[in-house]
């Protein structure tokens, strides 16, 4: 579990870091973060796989901005 909770833990970092490249041009804000988030994470990384599941990609975007409100 651990290890998967480290992987966890990398996507989302990972994830911070192609965001802001992608939004370089506007020096990475972007008031929709959470839904570019769970959209890369659901289909171009391997959270799938790590979670055993494909999440549904609007309940990952909602626990990922209930988490930034936290």
């Amino acid at each position: 579990m651990e290890d998967a909770t480290a992987k966890v833990s990398e996507l989302l970092h990972e994830a911070g870091e192609v965001h802001h490249t992608v939004f370089r041009i506007v020096d990475g804000v972007d008031e929709d973060w959470a839904t570019w988030y769970s959209d890369w994470l659901v289909n171009l990384t391997e959270l799938p796989s790590l979670l055993g599941t494909r999440p549904v990609r609007s309940e990952l975007t909602y626990q990922l901005v209930r988490r930034d409100k936290e």
